[in-house]
């Protein structure tokens, strides 16, 4: 490798800090921050996910974020730094891989590349489990593709396989592919190594994930696998194909060109990049395919894709010369945001205020009034909720901003509340049934609620159909918010509700 270009990487450095602290600040609230943030508390308090309260995802995550939290303090804010530091650490991981593959000039354009794409830094710094199941994508390309054959790649490759399964279910097919094609690799001949390889890729699950299942088994397959199961079948919404598009056109063009040529000019890829290109592309499939439920579940997927379309290009690059000068990162980042103005343009027409955040408005919008607002709905919570009283509505990220404790069947938010259980079966699975929420807005010993400003997310749908919980098509809960409530605040986000008989509202 040639001198280190010191200078150029200070500034894409720089440029991913500056894109990374305004999607932190700034990224528009998600309402699922707010029982990812609560679970990362809840465990380290002593809690079990599923047993003790309602998650829809795998259990490790909540105790990798909230070991990181025990330092920087549990909340909002906090918990997406965390996030962009996983980021940041897989476009490193990402760049030195790809810097060994072609030249440092090429890592650095990748870096540059999500640096700049928006939806990427978007979804990857938003409290969820996109940042940190990406880390672990790429470091299992890593270990696919750079260890020799062994018993211990296998391993390796099971472990990274259990971590990322366990902290997300949706990205399983990726692990379960790469760790099948180094198994493969191992000696037919060797029984010994088959077998300790197979005790391994028994081991790692079984420690890691199984002890969930062992504590709350209903509780603990409804939550991961019945849930969605149920409301991927109730549900009627997909996801268009201009969005999944605006994910990173770019790389969609760069990784079909790359390959097409690769093939036309019979200089294909090593097997074992074609194997992580097959991976990728048949876990993108069963997150997006026939009608994903959300585009984002590609996210942690697109360094692993854009590492596979850049070695089929440099690839390319032993017949078209310039593509091995370093301008192909360039020439991908330029054509990534003209392709998504271009795809977006006519909601750009109608919406030209989101031209900056080069995001589709309905999915990914910004707000630079968020840290204020926040600030201000500390105020509120902190006035009129005393310490020692539980958090109730579905906005509970203010629960963890102000260090108040959420009854364990108010822990997954929006999504706590059934209508069709029964209440035995609704109080095993962690779930609030409706007279219990009634029960919480009649008694005179809750002072405040914290609502959403999104109808929708006030408890109005019955997990885990989303069958609507609203009577007669009219907001069920209306006739105990008016009669016993006043604002207190509200804003693009919060509507913070005080009952009339504490100390009057601040209008």
């Amino acid at each position: 490798m040639k001198r280190r270009p010191a200078g150029v990487l200070l500034v894409v450095g720089g440029l991913h800090l500056v894109s990374a602290c305004w999607h932190v600040l700034y990224s528009g609230m998600n309402s699922d921050e707010g029982f990812y943030a609560v679970a990362a508390r809840s465990v380290w308090q002593g809690d079990v996910p599923y047993r003790d309260f309602g998650h829809t995802q795998m259990p490790l995550l909540p105790y990798i974020n909230g070991l990181m939290m025990q330092l920087t303090g549990f909340g909002l804010f906090e918990q997406r730094a965390i996030n962009g530091l996983w980021g940041a650490l897989t476009l490193a991981l990402a760049a030195i891989w790809l810097s060994r593959r072609t030249n440092v000039y090429w890592a650095l354009g990748l870096v540059a590349f999500f640096s700049l794409s928006a939806p990427w830094m978007y979804f990857i710094h938003l409290g969820k489990t996109y940042a940190f199941a990406g880390l672990v994508t790429v470091a299992a390309l890593w270990v696919y593709t750079e260890v020799a054959p062994s018993v211990n790649k296998v391993s390796g490759l099971a472990l990274l396989g259990a971590v990322g399964v366990g902290c997300r279910l949706p990205s399983a097919p990726y692990f379960a592919l790469l760790w099948f094609a180094a198994a493969l690799e191992l000696p037919r001949h060797s029984r010994k190594d088959l077998l300790e390889a197979a005790g391994y890729s028994i081991l790692w699950p079984a420690l890691l994930v199984l002890p969930f299942y062992l504590a709350a088994p209903e509780a603990a397959i409804f939550w991961t696998f019945d849930f969605h199961r149920i409301s991927g079948l109730t549900r009627s919404w997909h996801v268009p194909w201009l969005i999944v598009a605006t994910l990173a056109p770019a790389l969609w063009l760069g990784l079909a060109g790359g390959l097409l040529h690769a093939v036309v000019r019979r200089s294909l890829p090593g097997r074992r990049d074609l194997v992580v290109v097959a991976a990728t592309l048949a876990t993108l499939a069963t997150n997006l395919l026939p009608r994903g439920a959300f585009e984002e579940y590609a996210v942690p997927l697109l360094p692993p894709l854009a590492l596979s379309a850049s070695v089929a290009l440099w690839h390319a690059g032993s017949v078209i010369r310039w593509l091995r000068h370093g301008l192909v990162p360039l020439v991908l980042l330029l054509a990534n945001l003209g392709l998504t103005v271009a795809l977006q343009w006519p909601h750009l027409r109608t919406e030209p205020r989101y031209i900056g955040s080069i995001l589709l408005p309905p999915n990914a919008p910004y707000n630079p009034d968020l840290p204020e607002s926040m600030a201000r709905g500390r105020a509120v919570v902190k006035r009129y909720l005393p310490p020692d009283r539980p958090f109730v509505g579905p906005l509970i990220i203010l629960a963890v901003e102000t260090g108040h404790r959420v009854p364990h069947n108010l822990r997954m938010g929006a999504f706590s509340l059934t209508s069709d259980f029964a209440a035995d079966k609704a109080r095993r699975l962690n779930l609030a049934t409706i007279p219990e929420l009634e029960g919480y807005l009649t008694d005179p010993a809750m002072p405040l609620l914290a609502w959403s400003k999104t109808p929708d997310n006030n408890y109005l749908y019955s997990m885990p159909t989303f069958h609507s919980t609203a009577r007669d098509r009219s907001f069920p809960w209306n006739k105990f918010l008016q009669r016993d409530f006043v604002i207190a605040y509200q804003d693009a986000d919060f509507l913070l509700l005080v009952r009339k008989n504490a100390v009057p509202a601040e209008r």
